[in-house]
């Protein structure tokens, strides 16, 4: 019975375990590390991939890029696609992909085209960063080079990131860019790249990643560049993780004292009061006295109640510059508000649905912001100069 059972066994493993009908060697495989897209004319769109080099990676000592770029212009992505396919001698596969490139005339006219095609692919890699090209095409990022990474798309990748970790702009994986564009009650907000140099930038360093693309719906509609209202923006969705805020010292408002953040948590809610619908947003921050200007001694149980409420009133500020854009400037909710009352209104949002951009836009908002000094680093009081 058993030697049956083994036999049997023996001949499902044999039928189900055949192998790999479309296995490819990885030899023959080019790896797609960026995926850049401009408007061509005539509507087409100019297609830019990055690619990795393999057997500049087998050189030892070799210090420069291990990458090319390949660029076809077509109709649909799989047309320019299989134009650069034609012209390469391995396979191409979008499995890797670091970083996606938006250029900025092909936003505004719309990027359903390679959310169709992402979404549809079995194989492109949707945790990969995406960023919108600003007053540059996507092609010229993707030909810039780096001194610090042998792969380009992953040294402005890691830029990305590290901006994002610091509070200065928000990293937005393609999974997380397909979620908003899904959100009835949210619109997409996507950082954006440019060039710091007047001419064609060389190198990674010669780019910046400087402020936000609002959307609406799958259009670009405008570039947000002030400091405050990105900071404003990060504080509202809680995607704050560190970053440091500066207050004027009140000994000399000339003087500054830097105030980092530990930790934060928002609330945002939504509540109907006598048929109108208030916006509440709560903020919970902590951190530590991180570097002064001034000799004078702020740790003081006075002097921690002003830099308590100088940083909260800091925050509130940035929140307030952020609502001023939003709701009174392009009357596009951002943040997701419309998603809160879809949850908790369920049978008003379907009334209200289509109209919920002009309802946000005058809504009232009520912002609160707690934080708290914890620490003042290593020291209690600064060396005192004589």
């Amino acid at each position: 019975m058993k030697n049956c059972l083994l036999i049997i066994f023996s001949v499902v493993l044999a039928v189900t375990l055949c192998g790999c009908w479309d296995n490819i060697e990885i030899d023959d495989v080019a790896s797609v590390l960026a995926i850049g897209v401009d408007l061509a004319d005539d509507d087409k769109m100019n297609f830019t991939i990055q690619i990795v080099v393999p057997r500049l990676l087998q050189q030892k000592g070799y210090e420069k890029n291990a990458t090319i770029t390949y660029s076809a212009t077509g109709r649909t992505f799989q047309e320019a696609l299989e134009k650069i396919q034609a012209t390469s001698s391995r396979e191409i596969s979008v499995g890797h992909i670091q970083l996606v490139v938006l250029g900025c005339a092909f936003a505004k006219k719309g990027i359903f085209d390679i959310v169709d095609y992402a979404e549809r692919s079995h194989e492109f890699r949707v945790q990969a960063s995406v960023v919108v090209a600003k007053n540059i095409t996507a092609k010229t990022i993707l030909e810039t080079s780096s001194i610090l990474e042998i792969f380009p798309s992953v040294h402005i990748m890691k830029t990305i990131k590290n901006k994002s970790h610091i509070g200065m702009t928000r990293n937005v994986s393609f999974l997380d860019m397909i979620n908003e564009l899904n959100n009835e009650g949210r619109h997409l907000v996507l950082p954006t790249i440019e060039s710091k140099v007047t001419n064609k930038p060389k190198y990674v360093k010669d780019l910046r990643i400087n402020g936000f693309a609002l959307f609406q719906n799958e259009k670009l509609i405008c570039f947000v560049t002030d400091s405050n209202a990105i900071q404003g923006y990060l504080w509202v969705i809680d995607d704050i993780k560190d970053g440091i805020l500066f207050v004027s010292s009140p000994d000399n408002p000339e003087e500054f004292i830097s105030l980092d953040t530990l930790r934060s948590k928002t609330k945002t809610d939504v509540n109907l009061v006598d048929n109108e619908f208030v916006l509440s947003v709560k903020v919970r921050e902590e951190g530590n006295i991180s570097e002064q200007q001034s000799t004078s001694n702020f740790t003081t149980p006075d002097m921690i109640t002003y830099l308590e409420n100088a940083k909260s009133n800091s925050i509130k500020n940035k929140i307030k510059d952020i609502f001023v854009v939003s709701q009174k400037v392009y009357q596009l909710d951002i943040f997701g508000f419309g998603d809160i009352v879809s949850k908790k209104y369920p049978k008003k949002w379907k009334e209200i649905k289509s109209e919920w951009d002009e309802i946000f836009s005058n809504s009232p908002t009520q912002i609160e912001v707690y934080s708290k000094i914890r620490r003042s680093g290593q020291i209690q009081q600064p060396t005192q100069t004589q």
